[in-house]
């Protein structure tokens, strides 16, 4: 890669998308002291000019225009997915380093044009899955180990949305399976490996609305470990209110480790380790400073930015990847080949 920033100079930040992402895209980049946010745009204008204001920063009148200002070195593109290959595409060839929120594109192939266009113009491409630097997701890395072996990993990504807003109308190009399924896949992936065999049953249930809500999957990863994952809009949790979120256990030989990862109340956020039937819950320590927008992701948005930064500025590859969202879309594209069900 032979755009590294050096020292001395901030970089130049540019965000397309003022929606929830777009906003907390833009807090955390401006708690690093080595960036500096040139800009914003949004097809409603006011939500950008929001932005701006907050920030000291521009408003463009269209996406170009942001992406072709010399001025910006970094693009955050906090889109719907089926705009994210287009304006990934066209930073790339100007050697812009791009983070692309998840999911990372509308396809497999949109994706590997990506990836190929960020190796050909030397620049990162970095895609938003955060929750690997959540204390929650660390605290079961550092402690993983100890289980042994892992034979299953089951995994609960459940929600009550009522309302889909534009991920429910026709052509929105995304789901439950690539909105909340994809973190949790890539966590899979992270910890386990390639996957070798997928069942899936996918459904519809939710009126007016033209996307999957519904998704059980089971896999075998090519390690002989088998995994599950149930996705779900229509799931207002367990029976308890306050599990809610992504619930995950691991088996291995030697012991289970399980977790809850709820996204808006971080006291809510729990890891347990289980070893000759004696459970034992590990200490979470909170950071001092936790999202504004989504509380229980603490401080993970912020450690994955100055990751990317670092990673821009130090010449190095950064990795959540291009080539690790890549893997979850042919994760999700093979389980609508297993399912029955279509759009």
């Amino acid at each position: 890669m032979g755009t590294g920033m050096g020292t001395g100079k901030k970089i130049g930040i540019g965000i397309i998308g003022c929606g929830k992402a777009g906003k907390y895209h833009a807090g955390w980049y401006s708690k690093n002291p080595d960036c500096l946010i040139k800009g914003f745009y949004n097809r409603t204008t006011s939500k950008a000019l929001e932005l701006s204001e907050k920030y000291r920063s521009k408003t463009y009148e269209n996406w170009e225009e942001l992406v072709k200002d010399p001025e910006i070195n970094v693009v955050s593109i906090c889109t719907p997915v089926g705009l994210h290959k287009e304006q990934a595409a066209m930073a790339l060839n100007l050697k812009k380093h791009v983070l692309c929120e998840k999911p990372m594109a509308a396809s497999s192939e949109e994706c590997e044009f990506m990836v190929n266009l960020a190796k050909i113009n030397g620049v990162n491409l970095g895609v938003f899955f955060n929750m690997r630097f959540n204390p929650v997701i660390e605290t079961v890395d550092s402690n993983i180990s100890a289980i042994g072996e892992i034979l299953s990993i089951d995994m609960n990504f459940q929600f009550n949305r009522e309302d889909l807003g534009w991920r429910g109308r026709q052509g929105s190009k995304t789901g439950v399976l690539m909105e909340l399924g994809t973190h949790a896949i890539d966590l899979a992936l992270y910890w386990l490996g390639d996957i070798a065999v997928i069942h899936s049953e996918i459904g519809n249930f939710k009126k007016d609305s033209y996307c999957d809500d519904h998704a059980f999957v089971i896999w075998r990863f090519a390690s002989g470990a088998i995994g599950k994952l149930y996705a779900s809009y229509n799931d207002p949790g367990f029976y308890d209110e306050q599990i809610e979120g992504l619930i995950v256990q691991i088996l291995g030989r030697e012991g289970k480790i399980c977790f809850l990862l709820n996204s808006y109340y971080p006291e809510r956020n729990r890891v347990f380790t289980i070893k000759n039937n004696k459970k034992k819950e590990i200490c979470l320590k909170k950071p001092e400073i936790c999202d504004d927008i989504y509380p229980g992701h603490m401080n993970s948005f912020g450690k994955l930015i100055d990751k990317f930064v670092n990673s821009v500025m130090e010449n190095k590859t950064f990795r959540p990847s291009g080539e690790d969202g890549l893997k979850t879309i042919k994760f999700v594209e093979d389980v609508f080949r297993s399912s029955k069900w279509r759009f």
